[in-house]
């Protein structure tokens, strides 16, 4: 195609030659066709009176040459939804982000968009019984201007009705400490959402559903039905594999078992085992008002790590409680975390340090677009303390905050990643890796880092 240069106006016109056939023979008609069908794809873009000249090269091979001419302008639209209260604040912003006013050129496929978008707004909303009264585009070729007509009416919004349960008595309970809506609740797709999200998140069901029964609505009341299946009574997960370096052959294995009573407990275990390195941990969590984000829990975890002739030992228990107030959105987590390490390198004499760590967890997580996510942030800060004056080796004060931002132009998807903490990386991996040597001799010997042999004060 030669002379139409606008690229969503010529792979509209591909669009709709793509799936003609040339003919061996009556290659007038099928010129016809072409033009037929350029001008149908032209006009979507406001364009109703190009100049098409197809024109046969050889054989199957055709090259249409295309002079647009003059593109239709939109005169002032008239694009209204009527509500029973007569306010259109529900609307008014998707009207608004399509920005179809006069003196634009008309575009048919941001008017089906613009449709499509009331009408999604208006089920997100619980207007079930929304509907366009008037919908058409009117062109005057005259006067190459075309006016959008776009009347709806919604209807009234509907109410949460009757709230079907499933009849397991434990889930029952559980899904009831859960719920974001109850019946005479305005009907919000945003709380359904959110109802949906708080189910996967107890760790309690294989499969979660909560759903409105539209076709049994009445007096403007729609009925949800909740529907749950549990997971199996034990989960298991086996992992394994080769490193090409001296680690050797790893292997994992991670146990969950959802439910552990009828009040809703569960507890977990994950061993990993390398050459290098062995991992036990141990997870047991109470719900307390809901078990999505409102939870108590508490760990044990034994490490063993072997670095060329260095061997360090290391036990750790915990407790956490996780809240989130209502309306917030951040999530708290405070903590209190005992490890206790042994140290020995080659002849040197075993060597013990203990650290008890309080500390506070801010995390935040927002996203827009469901499965197929275009829109969402992620913040997480964390603030840990020791002190020497009570059960520690060492002085600590350690922050670790990161954050990562996902945000789309167009069709194009950008990531970005902010991770600070203080102290810095090295004197966090001497802690971590060889805290006794810190704690005890005042010297890291971390074999990893030459950085880190160096003499350091006992308070960091």
């Amino acid at each position: 195609m030669a002379g139409c240069a606008a690229r969503p106006v010529a792979d509209n016109i591909r669009a709709y030659l793509q799936g003609m056939d040339v003919p061996l023979s009556g290659y007038s008609r099928f010129s016809d066709q072409v033009k037929k069908a350029c001008q149908q794809a032209m006009q979507v873009y406001g364009y109703y009176e190009p100049l098409i000249e197809p024109e046969r090269i050889k054989d199957d091979q055709w090259r249409v040459k295309i002079t647009p001419g003059a593109q239709v302008l939109l005169a002032e639209p008239q694009i209204r939804v009527t509500t029973p209260d007569l306010k259109q604040s529900a609307f008014t912003s998707v009207i608004k982000e399509f920005n179809l006013r006069a003196g634009k050129p008309l575009n048919q496929v941001q008017y089906e968009k613009l449709k499509t978008a009331l009408q999604t707004r208006a089920l997100t909303l619980g207007y079930f019984d929304f509907q366009f009264s008037q919908s058409e585009i009117r062109v005057n070729l005259s006067e190459q201007s075309a006016q959008i007509i776009l009347l709806a009416e919604s209807g009234p919004r509907y109410r949460i009705g009757e709230i079907r349960m499933p009849e397991d008595e434990i889930a029952l309970e559980l899904i009831g400490s859960l719920q974001p809506l109850h019946s005479g609740d305005v009907y919000s797709v945003e709380k359904l959402a959110e109802f949906n999200n708080l189910l996967r998140e107890t760790g309690y069901f294989q499969r979660v559903l909560v759903r409105p029964i539209v076709a049994e609505a009445k007096n403007a009341h729609v009925p949800l039905e909740v529907n749950v299946t549990h997971k199996p009574r034990d989960n298991f997960d086996v992992g394994g594999g080769v490193s090409s370096d001296d680690e050797g052959p790893r292997f994992r294995l991670k146990w969950r078992r959802p439910w552990v009573n009828p009040f809703g407990h569960s507890m977990g275990a994950e061993i990993f085992a390398s050459q290098k390195e062995q991992n036990l941990a141990v997870d047991y969590r109470l719900p307390l008002e809901d078990a999505a984000k409102n939870y108590a829990s508490f760990q044990f975890g034994y490490q063993v790590l072997h670095e060329e002739d260095t061997v360090l030992d290391k036990f750790t228990l915990g407790a956490q409680r996780h809240w989130q107030p209502l309306d917030a959105d951040w999530q708290r987590i405070a903590f209190l975390r005992l490890e206790r390490e042994t140290f020995s390198q080659a002849n040197e004499p075993e060597q013990v340090s203990n650290l008890l760590i309080p500390g506070l967890t801010l995390s935040r997580y927002r996203h827009r677009g469901g499965l197929d996510m275009d829109w969402g942030d992620r913040q997480t800060l964390t603030v840990e303390l020791a002190a020497d004056d009570v059960y520690s080796d060492i002085n600590m004060l350690r922050i670790t905050a990161n954050s990562r931002w996902l945000r789309s132009i167009d069709e194009h998807r950008f990531v970005w990643r902010f991770e600070a903490r203080l102290p810095p990386m090295n004197l966090i991996r001497c802690l971590h890796r060889c805290g006794s040597s810190l704690a005890v001799t005042n010297r890291c010997v971390a074999s990893d880092t030459a950085a880190c042999r160096q003499p350091m004060h006992k308070g960091i």
